[in-house]
């Protein structure tokens, strides 16, 4: 008696995984296990272009602003003032009552930008023709965007 801890769809990999003759276009070539795994895993790991260039802006473009900011505000014992920022996800900055978060959604390809006492959405980034793209303003994202909502959540509180 033999019994089979493995399902069907298993199997179809495994022979697949077996099979060392590869068609591509040039013709058939024979590969190894380790080639053909390792290509069918390279297949499932390629990461979406969006997303690379929406990590990219963000950490090049957007993080060093507001850790450059955060830097000319200084480090100060106060309640009153918070900055959480990480390169990969976003995060918020806070003055007093009014915060100001960024939100890196890398499921949707977007950043959100919003005014959290308000649940106010200033803005989402998207990729758009291989470049990080403002809704809000219908164009390319310019620093300049950030700093109007830097301006917007927080001059009520500190001009």
């Amino acid at each position: 008696m033999i019994i089979n801890f493995v399902s069907s769809e298993e199997q179809e990999i495994i022979s697949f995984c077996r099979t060392y003759d590869y068609k591509t276009a040039e013709g058939v070539i024979r590969l190894n296990f380790q080639d053909i795994f390792a290509r069918k895993v390279k297949e499932h790991l390629v990461e979406d272009p969006d997303k690379a260039v929406l990590k990219k802006e963000f950490k090049e473009v957007l993080f060093p602003y507001l850790s450059e900011l955060n830097s000319k505000i200084g480090f100060e014992e106060n309640r009153s003032y918070s900055f959480r920022m990480s390169p990969e996800t976003g995060g918020k900055i806070r003055i007093r009552d009014a915060e100001l978060h960024i939100k890196v959604k890398q499921n949707t390809n977007k950043i959100k930008i919003l005014q959290h006492q308000k649940e106010l959405y200033l803005d989402e980034l998207i990729v758009k023709n291989g470049k990080l793209f403002s809704e809000r303003h219908d164009e390319e994202f310019k620093i300049e965007h950030l700093e109007g909502y830097l301006e917007k959540t927080f001059a009520p509180v500190i001009f």
